[in-house]
């Protein structure tokens, strides 16, 4: 079937948050395309405009999420102002993610076993964290945005905690922002950096930091708004962290709760 890559595609788009039925329409999208590479022949730029025509743009983002009544990203005007200090360093965080990269072990079969899995949860988190809320006020210019940083290969949840997520020089002639939607940009990865710290800082809290903050980063979550988009209860907490963690699973999910009302009414 011609269009069968395009339907796979587009449950992608459009499959519901829960992680594992994510990562198994990845999966076959993966497999389908490996396939028709293996048995057709090289496609021509006149072929593919034609399939654009016919299918569309592919789509590996997430569905709008309109359950969550309040989000995050509702901080004072005075935070988003100030550049946060991160509770752990971009170059820490950037060795610890080549690092466990390049290491076979996993802690839970559950875990994607391959970094390319963990890059393309990442990405789907940060077309997530870009298309909520209208950032730039305009969807043509939002677009041309998602576009840019995807040519850049910095379409990852994770680069927002680096240093030139907040270089306006890059912004202005890498991804084409004028002043203007530089300054929407940065208060954004400012209010990001600042959900950030509170998720490592209830982690550790917890003790559960250096147990399971990798498991978490691997699927794109990286604050409490992702971790209650993804996550609805203690089953995907514990698909995440492996099974056999069912007293460690109840607690996040009660703690988390509480957290997140605590940030709420401060």
């Amino acid at each position: 079937n011609d269009h069968a890559y395009y339907y796979i595609n587009k449950a992608v788009s459009l499959s519901p948050r829960k992680v594992y039925y994510k990562k198994l329409l990845y999966s076959i999208q993966d497999a389908y395309y490996k396939r028709n590479v293996q048995s057709s022949p090289k496609d021509t730029e006149e072929d593919i405009e034609k399939e654009q025509e016919v299918t569309g743009d592919d789509d590996y983002g997430v569905p709008e999420d309109k359950d969550i009544g309040e989000s995050m990203g509702q901080l004072s005007i005075d935070e988003m102002k100030t550049k946060p200090k991160l509770k752990v360093s971009c170059n820490q965080f950037v060795d610890n993610i080549k690092k466990e990269n390049n290491n076979p072990n996993q802690a839970s079969s559950e875990i994607p076993n391959n970094p390319e899995m963990e890059t393309r949860f990442c990405a789907t988190e940060f077309d997530r964290f870009i298309s909520s809320g209208n950032l730039f006020g305009n969807e043509a210019l939002q677009e041309l945005f998602i576009d840019k940083f995807e040519d850049e290969g910095v379409n990852d949840i994770r680069w927002l905690l680096t240093d030139d997520a907040l270089n306006g020089a890059l912004l202005e002639t890498k991804i084409k922002m004028n002043k203007e939607s530089i300054i929407l940009w940065k208060n954004q990865v400012n209010v990001f950096r600042k959900q950030y710290n509170y998720f490592i800082e209830w982690l550790q809290k917890n003790n559960f930091y250096n147990k399971y903050f990798k498991q978490f980063q691997i699927y794109g979550i990286l604050n409490l708004d992702a971790f209650f988009y993804y996550i609805k209860g203690t089953e995907d907490i514990l698909y995440m962290i492996g099974s056999g963690n069912d007293g460690d699973a109840k607690i996040i999910w009660q703690s988390a709760q509480d957290q997140y009302s605590n940030i709420k009414n401060e």
